[in-house]
């Protein structure tokens, strides 16, 4: 309980807040005007392959350092939503923060994945583009989610300050 008392602490979560941003940040750069599965909400197994042909050998090099941010930022972003989970909720907390735990496993497994498929390239994973096919939607519905809650319990410690 300490450890999210610590993340929970207005400093924490402006440090952690401003880590995201700047990976957000680095991402972006990184990946320039290469399209990524990462940002697309929904694909089809039939379009893993395509894309990852359509990158190119350079491309696929940056798509493997977007994923080493990746990590970094999965890492700073989770620690952010476990405390603010812990900041609205605090009791709650330890039962709520199950869903960005499961955003956070969700996310790791997808660019493991696709990690995994760009250094086997072109080798096809049939088990895997199918995982990600599946998972990619579920990692941003865990995220609107996880950010659903938090708005929810912005605005209810908000109602109780008022009451």
């Amino acid at each position: 309980m300490k450890f999210f008392e610590i993340l929970a602490k207005n400093k924490t979560l402006y440090v952690l807040g401003g880590i995201s941003l700047l990976l957000v940040v680095a991402i972006g750069y990184t990946k320039g005007e290469y399209d990524i599965l990462d940002s697309k909400f929904f694909y089809l197994k039939s379009e893993i392959q395509p894309l990852l042909i359509s990158l190119g050998e350079e491309g696929r090099a940056n798509y493997i350092r977007i994923n080493y941010l990746d990590y970094m930022f999965m890492t700073t972003y989770t620690l952010f939503f476990f405390g603010m989970y812990f900041a609205f909720f605090k009791n709650l907390a330890t039962t709520l923060i199950l869903i960005p735990a499961l955003l956070l496993i969700a996310d790791f497994i997808e660019t493991s994945s696709i990690h995994y498929l760009l250094r086997i390239f072109p080798e096809i994973h049939n088990g895997l583009e199918y995982t990600l096919m599946f998972l990619t939607p579920a990692k941003w519905m865990l995220a609107l989610s996880t950010l659903l809650v938090i708005v929810n319990g912005y605005f209810v410690n908000l109602y109780i300050k008022k009451s």
